[in-house]
Parts: C-alpha cells; sequence; structure tokens
C-alpha cells in the first residue's frame, strides 16, 4: 500500500494496493487523512468478495511509515461478523523505498495518467472517475508481464474473485491507448561497422 502525492491542502487521500502476482494498480479515494479511513476503504472491498478472496490477494499489506496507515490494528481486523483477522501489515524502514520495490516501480503508473505538479486536486475527483482512470491504467499491456494487461493478469489469477475486486471498484476493460502509457518497442541491436 502507498499513498498518490496529492496536494497538500487536499482533504480527499488516495492510498493505492498494488496485488503483487498481476501488478494491478487499485487507487482508492478516502475522505480523510486519518487511519481508520484507510480501514473503511479496506472493509469495503474486504465486503465485496469476502475474507478468503481478500487474503489471497490483500494477506500481507506492505506499507511505508506514512499517516494514513500509521495504525496496524484495524488495517489488520477483519470486518466480517466472527473473523479475527484479515491481513498483516508491515512496515518498511524510513527512506529504504526498495524494499518494496515492485509497488514503487508500479506506483509511477498512475503518473502517467495523472502527472505530478499540474495542479490536480484529489478534492475535485469522484469515485467514477477514478474508477475511469484506473480501467484505462489496467488495461494497457506491459512489456514486463509479455505484454498482458494487469486487469487481464488478474482475472486469469483471480476468476471470480478478480472480477469481484474490479466491480466493487468500476473498473472495467477498457481498449489499450498508447496516450497514457508508454508503448512498448523491441530492442534491436546495431549493426556492427566493418573496418
Amino acid at each position: 500500500m502507498d499513498a498518490e502525492i496529492e496536494r497538500a491542502s487536499d482533504r480527499q487521500r488516495t492510498p493505492t494496493l498494488h496485488p503483487y502476482c498481476c501488478r494491478t494498480r487499485l487507487c482508492l479515494l478516502l475522505p480523510g487523512r486519518s487511519p481508520s479511513a484507510v480501514a473503511t476503504a479496506l472493509d469495503m472491498l474486504e465486503a465485496a468478495f469476502g475474507k478468503k478472496a481478500f487474503q489471497r490477494m490483500f494477506g500481507l499489506v506492505l506499507t511505508d511509515n506514512g499517516a494514513e496507515p500509521s495504525d496496524w490494528e484495524p488495517i489488520e481486523r477483519s470486518c466480517l461478523p466472527g473473523k479475527a483477522t484479515r491481513c498483516r501489515a508491515y512496515y518498511c524502514d524510513a527512506r529504504q523505498c526498495q524494499q518494496r520495490g515492485g509497488c514503487e516501480r508500479n506506483h509511477m503508473e498512475p503518473t502517467k495518467l495523472l502527472p505530478k505538479r499540474i495542479g490536480i486536486s484529489f478534492d475535485d475527483q469522484e469515485p467514477a472517475a477514478m474508477a475511469a482512470a484506473m480501467s484505462q491504467l489496467n488495461s494497457n499491456p506491459r512489456p514486463s508481464m509479455a505484454l498482458m494487461a494487469p486487469a487481464q493478469a488478474l482475472l486469469a489469477a483471480h476468476g471470480g474473485d478478480g472480477a469481484a475486486l474490479m466491480d466493487s471498484l468500476g473498473i472495467e476493460e477498457t481498449l489499450p491507448t498508447t496516450s497514457c502509457c508508454s508503448t512498448w518497442k523491441p530492442q534491436t541491436t546495431p549493426a556492427r561497422k566493418e573496418r
């Protein structure tokens, strides 16, 4: 879990989740900066597709020491009756982003669609707009995934549970574009010059 770079004055926050096996980028709009807002968003996801599926996809939550995920108990506690724990939260050491390298790399994907430092306010965003942005980002093929789109990988890896997750966040498969993601070009070796 990580947080996007918002304007300091924004009330809404956008923590992102990164299911490692399929490199899907999931952004959640939170109404505030409190740890309880993160727990509420995770409660919504857990209720949408159940504890077993939640544990398969997010059984281990690796995060930084930011303000939003600072309280581990509500993150780990299940919202479903009779269930004790839905996941385990682990915190990276300060200034050690390599401890969650895949998440950091995947964290750059939204900046292709929503570049930093152009004045985008997440207070102006609606859940439908975030769902459209995540649909676009997760529908573009990635070279590191043999040109498979993250949404396709999520459905292939988790089937109906992946579909329930996408439905709960309003994410749909769309036609891939090259406007927000770089196009993949095969590397060619330059010809040697004859002497």
